[in-house]
């Protein structure tokens, strides 16, 4: 904390002394959420990295936080956590005691669950933040339909923001992985058109 406020009191009396140090804010993106950033300040050699909330790990809507984008040796950093998890991702025991990823058999998993309980003539209701995972999802079982043809089964988006929540993400592909909106620059229709209900 001690650092901080001597960052604070070195910007402010940079500020007052020179207009050559003036203060500049740049968003990167985290990799967690659209629009989800790491704010670096700078003011003249000071620098501070504000990271709260970052995901590594490539995923279907968003690319992985770029570890190169960061500065080396910042002033100050002020981090939480690290975010341990993916939106299915499966933490696996390795040997030594060391956790791996297993990357695709979380997502496996759960459509093939999904999959078992519709042929069983079952329904599946996934509860899911609105703004984040439910994009996600949403590219995720829209795919995997559209590969299988599963026309017989309807995938349903219930929310008061069903609408408001992919029209806005439709305006947001600059936020979002490289491999999701490449094809939308290349003339393919924009990877958010879909027919959603509100209720």
């Amino acid at each position: 904390m001690d650092e901080t406020k001597y960052f604070v009191s070195q910007c402010l009396a940079n500020i007052k002394g020179s207009k050559s140090h003036a203060v500049s804010v740049c968003a990167i993106p985290s990799g967690r959420s659209i629009g989800g950033t790491i704010w670096r300040i700078r003011c003249g050699a000071a620098e501070v990295l504000y990271v709260m909330d970052v995901n590594l790990r490539k995923e279907i809507l968003l690319d992985g936080l770029n570890l190169e984008s960061l500065p080396i040796g910042p002033s100050v950093m002020i981090v939480n956590a690290p975010f341990a998890g993916g939106s299915y991702g499966v933490m696996a025991p390795a040997i030594g005691g060391k956790r791996k990823r297993e990357k695709d058999d979380g997502a496996a998993g759960l459509i093939a669950s999904c999959m078992e309980t519709l042929r069983a003539g079952g329904n599946v209701l996934i509860p899911c933040e609105t703004a984040g995972r439910m994009l996600e999802l949403l590219q995720l079982f829209g795919k995997y339909w559209l590969d299988n043809k599963l026309g017989l089964y309807h995938l349903m988006c219930l929310s008061h923001m069903a609408h408001n929540i992919p029209e806005f993400a439709k305006m947001q592909l600059e936020w979002m992985s490289d491999s999701l909106a490449r094809g939308f620059y290349i003339g393919k229709p924009n990877p958010f058109e879909l027919v959603t209900s509100s209720y």
